[in-house]
């Protein structure tokens, strides 16, 4: 079971934007609509009506929830998984990859392939928006749901180890699918 999303549209015209309002419904802020070049803080400065976080930056405090929160509620699981992911354990962690607060994100850039880093490393933190949130990175479940794409087979081999809600990018930041939470059959 799954779901395809059809007649999805954009909500901003680079990359991490999009996925910032796939996963939380946050609307761009300037720093997003950059792809957040350094990982900082969001500085918070109000709330609309309807929840929206209102300021600038690209880390939402824990207080911004996101689909994963929903999802814990209600008893299902989920899990991101990002292609790529520490190729360069320089760059970033094999596990919940971003750089640290208020630095540079060096992985703007793909690394070809070279004698350190035999694979290369296309892995972009602006294509997984998990941790943009520090309701995710400041939790333990952070190292255990963003993995890298090389988990999913073993995942998917068993029904009690596939979440209920699939998250893929592959390399170049192209989701492979984004599909729905797969909930079980009401009948």
């Amino acid at each position: 079971m799954g779901a395809l999303l059809t007649n999805y549209y954009g909500t901003g015209h680079v990359s991490l934007d999009n996925y910032i309002a796939m996963i939380s419904g946050q609307p761009a802020s300037l720093d997003t609509q950059l792809d957040c070049p350094t990982f900082s803080n969001f500085k918070q400065t109000g709330t609309t009506g309807d929840g929206i976080a209102i300021g600038n930056g690209c880390v939402y405090p824990a207080s911004v929830k996101t689909l994963p929160d929903q999802l814990k509620a209600h008893g299902l699981t989920w899990k991101g998984y990002m292609e790529d992911m520490g190729n360069d354990p320089a760059r970033e962690s094999v596990t919940c990859g971003h750089p640290a607060l208020d630095t540079a994100d060096a992985t703007q850039k793909a690394q070809a392939p070279s004698a350190a880093v035999p694979l290369g490393d296309q892995y972009a933190t602006r294509h997984n928006p998990f941790v943009y949130f520090h309701a995710i990175i400041d939790s333990p479940e952070c190292a255990t749901n963003v993995v890298a794409l090389d988990k999913l087979e073993a995942d998917l081999a068993s029904i009690t180890t596939t979440p209920n809600f699939v998250f893929i990018a592959s390399r170049k930041g192209i989701p492979v699918h984004l599909s729905g939470a797969l909930l079980p059959d009401p009948s």
